[in-house]
């Protein structure tokens, strides 16, 4: 995740953290992983394991927003799903498809929170998929109850 936030676009940007002091300094940590590490620990989740993490997820973000709101009437959320199309140069290309400006892309499907722009869910789809193809895959994916 730090890598992410740090502007990392792939596993192998975690190096270029690893010299970083000021990261270090933020994260609390006197070393950051080898780029070889952080791929062995990601490689290990198999669907379930992200299927569980999903849930996890969902949780904490349960228990949050029922801090954050426990004083206002409504109960209700706003939920967006959308996608958008995404070129991928280089060696980025694995899994992706033609897009129809010609060029190699994703399609990536994304549910989030109206307001706030939490992303709840994410699908990676191939540059050739349509608008709507997999929104079914995100029915019943959340029981978040007030």
């Amino acid at each position: 995740m730090y890598n992410l936030h740090a502007g990392g676009t792939g596993i192998e940007d975690i190096a270029d953290l690893q010299t970083s002091e000021p990261v270090r300094r933020v994260l609390g940590a006197d070393r950051i992983l080898d780029p070889t590490t952080a791929g062995d620990f990601l490689r290990r989740f198999d669907e379930g394991a992200l299927r569980s993490l999903d849930h996890v997820i969902d949780q904490a973000h349960e228990n949050v927003w029922k801090r954050r709101y426990v004083n206002q009437k409504a109960a209700r959320a706003i939920i967006d799903l959308d996608s958008c199309v995404r070129p991928a140069y280089g060696d980025q290309k694995e899994g992706t498809d033609f897009i129809y400006k010609g060029s190699f892309g994703y399609h990536p499907l994304m549910i989030g929170m109206a307001g706030t722009m939490e992303c709840l869910r994410l699908v990676n789809r191939s540059g050739n998929k349509g608008s709507a193809v997999g929104d079914r895959d995100f029915n019943g994916a959340f029981s978040f109850r007030r």
